[in-house]
């Protein structure tokens, strides 16, 4: 009986495959001209790439066609080439390869994941779905009826109605802002599929990351055959800098539920910047997983939430840091209060040496535990790529924060973070005080 590696199996054997050394990277110039960036792994027989189309993503949305980016994205897997749609579906899943096309405010990328029995393949249904969509009409009117139908259930459920108001407020009326609706999906023709492509695809703002059993030359081959056609350049929209007054209001969106959703924001930083590795450590030990200082006092002391967690949102343009939380709205005072005292402690005092030390452990460890599949190297030497992080970034970054001192850390938790610079948004009925100077605003589109 034949045994058929499938890229499950593979995952299982190698996952621990990355972390037993450093992770090898070469950046490759094609005979065409296309960097790209290569990490060798003989150990499994899987190949994995991820690509970018950088600053093609929904913020290039032509005015009146909000949402076609993410719905070009969605299509492209609705049949290629001479395959339609349930023709393609169906090969990808006999051979075992993940394909697949996301989208966000910023950047256009697509995966490909595959076996060397499988390889050719899975090129050939790659650049089918770039440059052969099919855009068959009935696939386009029904994943219209799928897509309006999604829009007006997720206009019911208060995360909608919180992250909306948010985006209302944060971007006004900047292009991160806008948002797909069923009139705007409703004009999304095939040639304006066809057109995205031609408009937003090149060599120019293509960002490349391979990973597996391959050769250099291998490497080059394969991507020159897939990129090699591209235009040299394309010409797109410049998004400007978001704008955002953090003056430590808060707003609520009135609607009749037992409990209120809340996020508050704080402003952050570009993964570039030379603290972006101090703040998430602050982060860790303030506001993530279940050590974190928020944690442990709003839910494990207080008992007044469910789960609370801080994370970061990394747009090219905007950068912040968001608590979410949902309490009784009876208890949405008490969880403010807790919250502001622990910023204000945090902010004033710093962190210790055994937070800094444990935060570190993790930080290191999550990273090496993360690395442990060939798709997952791809997808991070095409984001260092991205934003021009030295290739040996990944096995440096240890040393960097352990590099990283106490007092180091503590100046740059006091400069940085202001309890006095937020802004909370709430969706439901919570029970507020006046010393909260709280505006009730209606919201946009809802």
């Amino acid at each position: 009986m034949r045994f058929k590696l499938t890229l499950l199996t593979i995952f299982t054997i190698s996952l621990f495959a990355f972390s037993l050394k450093a992770i090898e990277i070469h950046s490759l110039k094609t005979p065409k001209g296309i960097t790209v960036w290569f990490a060798p792994d003989k150990s499994v027989p899987i190949i994995s790439m991820e690509f970018i189309f950088k600053n093609a993503g929904s913020a290039q949305d032509p005015n009146g066609l909000e949402g076609l980016a993410v719905f070009t994205a969605s299509m492209r897997g609705e049949g290629a080439g001479d395959l339609d749609a349930n023709a393609f579906k169906n090969l990808v899943s006999k051979l075992g390869v993940r394909l697949s096309t996301q989208v966000t405010k910023d950047d256009f990328m697509v995966i490909l994941s595959t076996t060397l029995e499988t390889r050719a393949q899975a090129v050939s249904l790659l650049k089918d779905v770039l440059y052969r969509p099919r855009f068959d009409q009935d696939r386009i009117d029904l994943k219209k009826t799928q897509v309006k139908a999604d829009l007006l259930e997720s206009y019911k459920s208060p995360g909608y109605k919180l992250s909306r108001m948010t985006a209302d407020h944060l971007y006004g009326n900047h292009i991160y802002g806008r948002e797909h609706t069923s009139e705007s999906i409703d004009r999304i023709t095939r040639s304006d599929m066809q057109r995205l492509a031609e408009k937003s695809f090149a060599k120019s703002n293509l960002v490349v990351g391979v990973c597996g059993n391959l050769t250099s030359k291998e490497v080059m081959k394969m991507v020159d055959d897939v990129f090699g056609d591209l235009p040299d350049t394309v010409d797109l929209v410049n998004v400007p800098p978001v704008d955002v007054v953090y003056d430590n209001q808060k707003y609520v969106f009135k609607h009749e539920l037992p409990q209120t959703q809340v996020s508050i924001i704080h402003k952050g930083l570009h993964v570039t910047h030379p603290d972006f590795m101090k703040l998430n450590l602050a982060l860790s030990i303030f506001g993530q997983g279940f050590k974190g200082r928020l944690l442990q006092e709003v839910r494990e002391k207080a008992g007044l939430v469910y789960t609370i967690s801080s994370g970061l949102s990394n747009l090219e343009k905007l950068q912040l840091i968001v608590i979410k939380f949902g309490t009784e709205n009876k208890k949405v005072n008490d969880s403010f209060s807790i919250i502001q005292r622990e910023f204000i402690k945090f902010s004033q005092f710093g962190v210790t040496e055994q937070e800094l030390s444990d935060a570190k452990k993790s930080a290191i460890g999550s990273y090496v535990l993360g690395h442990s599949s060939t798709i997952a190297v791809a997808d991070t030497i095409m984001f260092l790529q991205r934003y021009n992080f030295p290739i040996t970034f990944m096995n440096d970054r240890s040393n960097m924060i352990n590099s990283i001192t106490l007092k180091e850390m503590n100046r740059f938790i006091k400069t940085f973070f202001n309890p006095n610079k937020t802004l909370s948004f709430m969706v439901g009925n919570p029970v507020i005080d006046g010393n909260f100077q709280t505006e009730f605003t209606t919201q946009k589109g809802s």
